[in-house]
Formats: structure tokens, sequence, C-alpha cells
């Protein structure tokens, strides 16, 4: 984050059906050097029953700020083990980032708070657990379906298909993804 209090961010989201969820897609830029502001950390965590993120984590990952330009662009987050959501039952994505005046994170947002299935809050620290209303919403992706495949570093004979695909020499590539949000 950039100045207190708006340093963490959280969102909460509502799946549309029981699946994995494989990683969420932001709207987002930095303002720094490609190896800087620090890392986000992103989790998925519950609602602690009064409409506010809890404690516990159902997913994480880290947004790494080499792949995160300096103007506006979608970016993937791929949770390392995909969390298991239910339907009708509310999450939160949270947005852990660490204070720089000079160095950080701007998130895209919709104003206006349409996102019927949540909304976004901000704190100076996530541990804290003093949350304040901002009126808006996190510009947010959701992709869930199955479980995320990948294949790295091999050499195959035909073609591959896969969710991840990373230093791989074969006849064709196909990438796939599930949509949902």
């Amino acid at each position: 984050g950039k100045t207190s209090p708006k340093i963490d961010l959280a969102q909460s989201f509502t799946p549309g059906s029981d699946n994995f969820l494989n990683k969420i897609s932001l709207y987002i830029k930095r303002t720094a050097h490609p190896n800087e502001p620090s890392n986000i950390g992103v989790k998925i965590v519950n609602n602690n029953g009064d409409n506010l993120p809890g404690s516990t984590v159902y997913g994480s990952a880290t947004l790494d700020p080499a792949v995160v330009g300096t103007s506006y662009g979608w970016i993937d987050i791929s949770f390392n083990t995909p969390p298991y959501l239910y339907s009708a039952t509310q999450y939160w994505i949270i947005l852990d980032g660490s204070q720089n005046s000079n160095k950080y994170w701007t998130i895209g947002a919709d104003a206006f708070d349409n996102y019927a299935g949540g909304t976004m809050l901000y704190a100076t620290s996530y541990s804290s657990g003093s949350w304040t209303a901002s009126g808006n919403d996190i510009d947010f992706k959701t992709w869930s379906g199955g479980i995320t495949t990948g294949i790295t570093n091999a050499t195959v004979g035909g073609n591959v298909a896969a969710h991840n695909i990373s230093g791989v020499t074969a006849g064709t590539y196909t990438q796939t993804v599930s949509k949902t949000g």
C-alpha cells in the first residue's frame, strides 16, 4: 500500500458453484522498479460471520512485482494448492502488502460497489482485524474448475495440454482454463 490506512485490501466474493479455485486475476499496476515494491501476500480466507475477513486461510500465493507492469493490466495469481470453495458461501481475497510512499501498488476498482457478491475493505494491517468499508469493489476475476494441471521441463513426443506449461518441447501446446466470476 502507498499510505496508511490503505495498506492491505480485502475483497469479499461468493462463488457461483462448488469447485476448486485455481487462480484469481487482478487489474493492477506498480509504481517502481520491476523488483519493487515488495511482494504482496495473497490469501483466500473465510468470512468471520460479521461480514469481515476471518483467520482461516484456505489458499495462499505471492504476487511477484516483476510480473506487474507500470500500466494497468490483468495479472494471474495461481494457488499452489487450489482451495475447494462452496457456492453461496462468502470468502475474502486478502492482499497483504507493505507501506512505502514511493514504491507501491495501485489496484483497479469499481467506484460504485456494483458486485452484489461482495465488497472491498481496507486496513493498515490484515492481522489487526480493523477493517474499513471502501464503497468500492476490487477489479478481480476468479478461475475455477477441476484441478490445475501443469507440465514443466519435459520433452514430449506428441501434443501437450495443461493449465501451466513451462520449459516443454512438444508438437503443439494447449493451455486450458475454466472461468467463473
